[in-house]
């Protein structure tokens, strides 16, 4: 099955449609390889206009808590955010990157004066890094702007939908996150 431009998938409803607003029925898809590979190239498809818009929110994010982050640092800072202080190398294993690549960023981070270290009262050798006051300041600022975009964008969605989209977008995160791991 190839995609024509006309084509689209309805996550939300589990409905195929097809060019003219042809409906294939929902359901088992894994014995019609017609729908499933067709599925799967709406999805590759569609993923990649989300992966687009993720590095240019991501980028516009970094610029707007300050113009010389890079944008790979302000993963760290959401992390930090949402997680609270934490060692450099449990942030490389949660991000899946090099310790090295997150010792550069936070380098950036503290030299920017959006980081602080601590000593780890746990292993007195070790630090802990947390958001400094300015970098949690303007992380909860950036993150207010964030959800009220979402809001807007959500806003002809009812709130079943949004709940469903959540659900799905949970579910799929969670089975590339164990397909990548094995």
């Amino acid at each position: 099955m190839t995609i024509s431009p006309g084509m689209t998938m309805s996550v939300l409803s589990g409905d195929h449609v097809g060019p003219g607003g042809v409906q294939a029925p929902a359901g088992d898809v894994s014995d019609r390889d017609d729908v499933t590979e067709g599925s799967v190239q709406v999805v590759e498809m569609e993923l990649a206009t989300l992966f687009a818009s993720a590095r240019d929110m991501r980028r516009r994010a970094a610029a707007s808590i300050d113009p010389c982050l890079q944008p790979a640092a302000y993963g760290l800072l959401r992390l930090l955010l949402t997680h609270g202080s934490m060692r450099a190398s449990v942030m490389a294993e949660l991000l899946g990157v090099d310790r090295s690549a997150v010792s550069r960023l936070l380098q950036s981070l503290e030299g920017l004066g959006l980081t602080e270290r601590h000593p780890d009262e746990v292993d007195g050798r070790a630090h802990l890094v947390g958001l400094s006051p300015l970098g949690e300041q303007r992380m909860r600022a950036l993150r207010t702007e964030q959800q009220a975009i979402l809001r807007e964008a959500f806003r002809d969605w009812t709130p079943e939908d949004i709940d469903r989209f959540a659900g799905l977008l949970g579910q799929f995160n969670a089975t590339v996150g164990t397909t990548r791991r094995s």
